[in-house]
């Protein structure tokens, strides 16, 4: 399977779909329910066709993720502490929140790198509007670039 266009879209709607909305609405439900490793290579292989409309699955994201958060925002103040166990750590629901928030993020953010590193082939001659993302003095995408931290939970015993 190729690095595409579709690629960042098609990841963002499988985790969406078959990673934040059933496990927020299994946690909502079932006291610590467990969960097992999504099987990215295994959805990228069945969903990704060069041939698809990258727009149309920007706009698959778009309302799926109205989905999720339409389910974040049904939540009463004690279900945010609903827990359940993800495949690296017990964790609660105002983790998956933010986990979910902050994958977005990230993808978003590579975006914006892939945007600054191709604006001047597609738009030569005109001056990039969008600041250098860099972290820590390295700008992104450069070889010293690791790509983002993925930090794992940590939490104190019940």
């Amino acid at each position: 399977m190729e690095n595409g266009p579709r690629t960042a879209p098609l990841h963002l709607v499988g985790i969406e779909t078959k990673i934040y909305q059933p496990r927020i609405r299994q946690m909502t439900v079932e006291d610590g329910p467990v969960f097992q490793p999504f099987d990215e290579a295994g959805h990228m292989g069945d969903g990704y066709r060069p041939e698809g409309d990258v727009v149309a699955l920007a706009g698959l994201f778009v309302a799926e993720r109205a989905k999720t958060l339409a389910m974040l925002e049904s939540l009463g103040p004690g279900d945010w502490a609903r827990r359940g166990v993800w495949p690296e750590a017990e964790v609660d629901l105002a983790w998956v929140a933010e986990r979910c928030l902050s994958h977005g993020l990230e993808h978003f953010a590579g975006l914006l790198i892939l945007h600054q590193r191709l604006e001047r082939f597609h738009a030569p001659g005109v001056e990039s509007r969008t600041a250098p993302l860099t972290r820590k003095g390295v700008q992104f995408g450069d070889k010293a670039d690791s790509g983002f931290p993925r930090p794992r939970p940590t939490f104190a015993s019940k």
